[in-house]
């Protein structure tokens, strides 16, 4: 919504006083990457900050999707991102359970850590996705996957999307996240869907809308307590989702954090 380049971004959020960025994506042709990568790793670097994870999308159900990925993984390195996110899918196959579907699943999300430790990056995948965005399912793939190059990403915010309380579910993941989103929702009961245009429908029925960090419902400040309890000494990445102003948002969401921490 800034309408700014990846490069800017990295300095603004410099000039905010974040210690990192995370890049979602690369906005350049596929041809450029590997060059439009080692340019935003040499901005990062310019302006004394670190790129602290690389975000992309992901179905790994889809025929060639493992093999799409490990070569972003080749960008994370290039960016010099010692962090990887990926999603997991979307859908189970018709006809098939999320039980049935995790073996698969598994099985790819190790073959990318795999691939990933080599390079010096950690995979992770985040409760992102109404399929894949409950504690219980988190907690199942990573065990199953049982990768020391593998982990979760554990955004505070995205469990409420599947109805579950922010702190509880947390605490459930906390043992296997390797990486942290911080963010925040208004939230309102289930009800009249045509008072709630432009919210997100939650699994169960509920709304759900951005907000800056500390004004919403979720329970940031106690979910990062359950974090550090269980030992997570990393980077915890601010979000912003909401209908404010972005740049104030965001500067009122990291004074909030820091003030956390």
């Amino acid at each position: 919504r800034l309408g700014i380049s990846q490069a800017e971004c990295i300095r603004r959020a410099a000039e905010m006083g974040f210690d990192g960025v995370e890049i979602v994506g690369l906005d350049c042709p596929e041809e450029k990457q590997a060059e439009y990568a080692a340019a935003l790793a040499a901005a990062a670097k310019a302006c004394g900050i670190d790129i602290v994870c690389f975000t992309v999308s992901a179905d790994l159900l889809r025929a060639g999707e493992t093999e799409r990925i490990k070569r972003q993984v080749d960008l994370a390195a290039a960016l010099g991102a010692p962090r990887m996110r990926h999603d997991a899918a979307w859908a189970a196959p018709e006809g098939k359970s999320f039980e049935e579907t995790l073996p698969f699943l598994a099985r790819q999300c190790a073959a990318i850590a795999a691939y990933a430790q080599a390079k010096g990056v950690k995979t992770m995948v985040e409760n992102h996705g109404f399929f894949m965005q409950d504690s219980g399912r988190m907690v199942a793939l990573v065990q199953a996957a049982a990768h020391p190059n593998f982990g979760l990403l554990c955004d505070m915010g995205n469990f409420m999307c599947a109805d579950e309380q922010s702190a509880e579910a947390v605490r459930a993941v906390a043992p296997y996240a390797v990486y942290v989103h911080a963010k925040d929702f208004l939230f309102q009961a289930a009800g009249n869907a045509e008072e709630r245009q432009g919210w997100l429908k939650t699994r169960g029925g509920n709304f759900l809308q951005g907000t800056v960090i500390g004004n919403g419902a979720v329970q940031v400040k106690r979910c990062l307590d359950i974090l550090k309890r269980h030992g997570y000494d990393g980077f915890v990445s601010l979000e912003f989702e909401g209908p404010e102003e972005p740049t104030e948002a965001i500067r009122t969401g990291l004074e909030r954090l820091k003030s956390y921490f």
